[in-house]
């Protein structure tokens, strides 16, 4: 296992708008949208021969609501928010700590700094002490991701 790796960093909307619903679903407001989506369905079936399209439209944009307008408006709002970070950036995991390093700046993240360090829809997803997060993505990472996660994971708990 190296000690120093450099690769670029970046994520792109599509990471994004997974990692989001990923939070979601994993979150009270989640569950309220499957019992939502799931009891508008089971409404639809029993009242669509007794109802005219004047309802049965509202009850298809309903159920489409959550598994596919959300993710679409998520997905639209990711690439806003993609389309003002840095390009050409680059991520180094060193012995003291991880820094992200763009055009003449650098941000040195301390591993001590580090408040979570999770995978969560295969994106590694570190968040520090002052709430902000960086996402390592499988596809900057390739097959170093294990790797990776293990050597980040591991200096955490030293500190």
């Amino acid at each position: 296992m190296k000690d120093d790796y450099r690769f670029p960093y970046g994520i792109s909307p599509g990471e994004m708008t997974v990692l989001g619903m990923a939070n979601i679903y994993r979150s009270m407001p989640g569950v309220v949208n499957m019992v939502f989506t799931v009891s508008l369905i089971l409404v639809t079936y029993r009242f669509w021969d007794t109802v005219g399209w004047v309802i049965r439209v509202p009850m298809i944009l309903g159920i489409a609501l959550f598994p596919l307008l959300q993710p679409g408006i998520m997905y639209l709002r990711s690439r806003n928010i993609v389309s003002k970070m840095p390009r050409d950036m680059e991520m180094r995991i060193r012995k003291d700590g991880i820094s992200i390093d763009t055009e003449g700046n650098s941000t040195l993240i301390e591993y001590g700094d580090i408040a979570t360090f999770r995978r969560i829809a295969g994106l590694l997803v570190l968040q520090t002490r002052g709430k902000r997060s960086y996402v390592l993505s499988p596809r900057h990472l390739g097959e170093r991701s294990e790797e990776v996660f293990e050597l980040i994971r591991s200096r955490i708990r030293r500190r």
